[in-house]
């Protein structure tokens, strides 16, 4: 078997041929048990990764590699590979007039009683809701329930606990520790993901400084901007 569960190599993407690449030369290397933790700031490609390792967006295979179970995820789509994203909650058809008992059922969530009934008092689901008269983080709940309902081998997540409350985003942690071997967040990590976030925000900053591009404020514009000029030109609240 297989001791790599996810290679990738020489993957480089854009999300249209004339833009910049989101992502450049990526390799990445993960065995099969290993929990691993993308960090980067809003518009690093984090998404991005995690929606081509799923094979929901189609990369140009010139020199490039992806592989999530030794097979090819575009040409011989692996089982077991469950991928839970931000856009679940926007589907319209998730927003419908649905029971959540009737919601689980029609993806097969009797098949998987025991662990389905686990994750509902985990995620404090109340399976009488109505998909259309719930909170985004109730929604959220459903969403985590239905994907972890069913056994994986490949766990992908893209930030699906922005929306749950903090007992229920213990809860969930708690779970997916118990699910797999074994899980180490710790204080010495988090130091190490701040220390990368701020070498990769500085760096940025230089580049933009070289290419006289910038975040933030433009304190030394002397002329103001077209759209501070056409407001305030039909400002009358003074």
């Amino acid at each position: 078997m297989n001791s790599t569960n996810i290679d990738v190599s020489n993957l480089t993407y854009r999300h249209n041929p004339d833009s910049d690449p989101s992502l450049i030369d990526i390799n990445l290397s993960l065995p099969r048990g290993s929990r691993t933790i993308v960090i980067g700031a809003n518009g690093a490609g984090k998404s991005t990764l995690l929606q081509i390792l799923a094979g929901k967006r189609l990369v140009s295979t010139q020199g490039a590699r992806i592989f999530v179970k030794g097979r090819d995820v575009f040409r011989d789509t692996p089982p077991g590979v469950t991928f839970l994203g931000t856009e679940w909650a926007m589907n319209p058809v998730v927003r419908g007039d649905i029971v959540v008992s009737a919601f689980l059922d029609s993806v097969g969530g009797y098949r998987h009683k025991e662990r389905r009934d686990r994750l509902l008092d985990i995620l404090d689901i109340d399976l009488d809701w109505h998909m259309h008269a719930i909170s985004d983080g109730e929604r959220r709940r459903v969403q985590l329930c239905f994907g972890l309902m069913v056994p994986w081998d490949v766990l992908l997540l893209d930030e699906v606990t922005v929306d749950l409350d903090v007992l229920v985003r213990d809860d969930l942690l708690k779970f997916l520790k118990a699910d797999t071997s074994r899980f180490t967040p710790s204080a010495k990590l988090y130091d190490v993901a701040l220390h990368w976030l701020k070498k990769d925000r500085d760096n940025r900053r230089e580049l933009e400084k070289a290419s006289k591009r910038s975040r933030g404020a433009r304190r030394n514009e002397a002329t103001p901007s077209d759209s501070e000029t056409f407001y305030r030109k039909y400002d009358y609240s003074h």
